[in-house]
């Protein structure tokens, strides 16, 4: 993370596309499943905010007890 930016967050750039302040990874709502009609708005920005969320959980905060407790193991002893 870039120093003192504090919490990244989603910056918007052209269109429908955001980018993360901290690494300017780009973002967008999702495509629409085949077959299905288009997202809401509110749909659209749930979805968004969701994958955002996900990747500042693993790339900015991968140290984080919340996000890594699926991935650490207690130690085996023998």
């Amino acid at each position: 993370m870039r120093e003192g930016t504090g919490m990244p967050k989603l910056m918007p750039t052209t269109g429908e596309r955001f980018k993360c302040s901290a690494c300017d990874q780009l973002f967008s709502p999702p495509p629409v499943p085949r077959g299905a009609r288009p997202w809401t708005p509110d749909e659209a920005t749930a979805k968004l905010a969701a994958e955002f969320s996900e990747h500042v959980e693993k790339a900015h905060f991968p140290s984080r007890p919340e996000g890594a407790t699926d991935t650490i193991r207690p130690e085996e002893r023998p």
